[in-house]
C-alpha cells in the first residue's frame, strides 16, 4: 500500500508538470519540435510507465476501446480539464495498454528543405476516373503522384507506400459512404512533394484545391516539417474530408468545413485502427498533430485545440461505438458529418473490396 501511495504521489507531481508544459505549448501554438511539447512528451512516457506499475498487466485482447483509450490519452487531459465531467471522461477513455513512442522518426531539418520537383500531369482524359474500374483503390494508383526526398526526411520516405495504400482506402470509403452517390466516383488526386503552378504556387503541409480536385502535402514548407508518417496520414484524411464537402454541394462556413473534416479524419482513423491498417503506437502521432494545429487566436478560420480534439474524438466514436454515452457527447461536435457521409457504412466496411 505504501508503494502504491508513493507511485500515486509521483504521478500527481508529474501530471502537474505535464499540464504546465502542455498549456504553455498550446498558448504559444508551438511547432512539433517546441521545447514545451518535447518536455510534455517526455513526461507522458514517465507517467504511462508509473501507471502500468499500479495495475495488473492488461489482457491481450485487442479491443477498439483500448485503441481509443491510447489515442485519446493525454489529449482529453490537455483539452477538457475545464469540463464538469472531466473525471468521468478520463475514467471512460483512458485505458493505456502500451507506452506511446515519443522518439521523432523524422527530424526537422535546420537547412532549407529540398527543392520540390515540378512535373507535368497527364491530360485529364488520360487518367481513369474510376467508373470503369470496380475497385476505387485501383483507380487511386493512377491518381497518386509523389517524390521521396531522403536526407532529413528518410523516415517519412519509409511511410511513402503507406500514403498510397491509405489513399486507396479513402477512395473505397468515399465510394461506399458518400451520401451524394452520383459523385462517389469523383476521386481527388494526391500529390506528395509535387507542385504545379496552375493549382498551387508554394509548398504546403496540407491543402485541398476544389478547382483542381487535388490534395497536396509536402514533407516541409518554409515553417514546419512533419515528424512522423502517421501525421501525414491524418492530414490526407482531413484534406479528403474537404474533398467530400466539395462533392456534396452543401454550403458550409470555412470553420464548419474544418470541423467536419476533423470529424471525418477521426472516423477514418477509427476504421484504420479497427482493421490494423495503422499501428496503435504510431496512431498516437495523429492525435498529437490534431492538437498542434489548433488556432487559439482571434484570427483565422481553423478551430481551437479543444474543438479540434472534440471533433476528431467524435469521429472516432461514430465508427467505434456511437451508443456509448461519452461517445455521444463527443459526436455532438459533428452534427454536419451525417450530411456528407453515412458513418454506419464505414462502420460496416471490411478490408476487401466488393463491387
Amino acid at each position: 500500500m505504501q508503494e502504491a501511495a508513493k507511485i500515486n504521489q509521483e504521478i500527481n507531481c508529474l501530471e502537474a508538470e505535464w499540464r504546465k508544459h502542455r498549456y504553455a505549448a498550446i498558448s504559444q501554438n508551438e511547432p512539433p519540435q517546441g521545447f514545451n511539447r518535447k518536455q510534455a512528451s517526455r513526461l507522458e512516457v514517465q507517467i504511462q510507465a508509473l501507471k502500468r506499475r499500479q495495475h495488473q498487466p492488461p489482457n491481450q485482447t485487442h479491443s477498439l476501446w483500448k485503441a481509443l483509450g491510447l489515442l485519446t490519452y493525454g489529449v482529453l487531459i490537455a483539452s477538457l480539464t475545464k469540463t464538469a465531467n472531466f473525471e468521468a471522461l478520463t475514467k471512460a477513455l483512458i485505458t493505456p495498454t502500451r507506452t506511446p513512442s515519443t522518439q521523432a522518426q523524422g527530424e526537422v531539418s535546420a537547412e532549407k528543405p529540398a527543392q520540390i520537383p515540378s512535373f507535368e500531369w497527364p491530360q485529364k482524359d488520360a487518367i481513369p476516373t474510376a467508373p470503369a474500374i470496380p475497385d476505387p483503390a485501383l483507380a487511386m494508383q493512377k491518381r497518386f503522384f509523389g517524390s521521396k526526398l531522403g536526407g532529413a526526411f528518410t523516415a517519412l520516405d519509409e511511410g511513402f507506400s503507406n500514403f498510397q495504400r491509405l489513399s486507396g482506402t479513402l477512395a473505397r470509403i468515399q465510394a461506399v459512404a458518400l451520401k451524394r452517390q452520383s459523385m462517389a466516383q469523383e476521386l481527388p488526386a494526391v500529390w506528395i512533394n509535387r507542385t504545379r503552378e496552375d493549382c498551387f504556387n508554394k509548398r504546403s503541409i496540407g491543402v485541398y484545391s476544389p478547382k483542381c480536385q487535388v490534395i497536396k502535402l509536402d514533407y516541409s514548407d518554409d515553417f514546419l516539417s512533419y515528424e512522423h508518417p502517421t501525421e501525414m496520414g491524418v492530414t490526407i484524411a482531413h484534406e479528403w474530408g474537404h474533398h467530400l464537402i466539395s462533392l456534396s454541394g452543401i454550403s458550409m462556413s470555412p470553420t464548419e468545413q474544418e470541423v467536419v473534416s476533423d470529424c471525418f479524419a477521426g472516423a477514418v482513423f477509427s476504421y484504420y485502427v479497427k482493421h490494423g491498417l495503422i499501428d496503435l503506437q504510431d496512431a498516437t502521432h495523429a492525435i498529437g498533430l490534431v492538437k498542434s494545429v489548433g488556432n487559439n487566436s482571434a484570427h483565422g478560420h481553423h478551430p481551437n485545440q479543444e474543438t479540434r480534439v472534440r471533433s476528431f474524438a467524435g469521429g472516432l466514436f461514430s465508427v467505434a461505438d456511437p451508443s456509448h454515452p461519452t461517445g455521444q457527447e463527443f459526436m455532438a461536435s459533428c452534427p454536419s458529418l451525417s450530411q456528407i457521409i453515412d458513418v454506419a457504412k464505414i462502420r460496416e466496411m471490411g478490408l476487401s473490396w466488393k463491387s
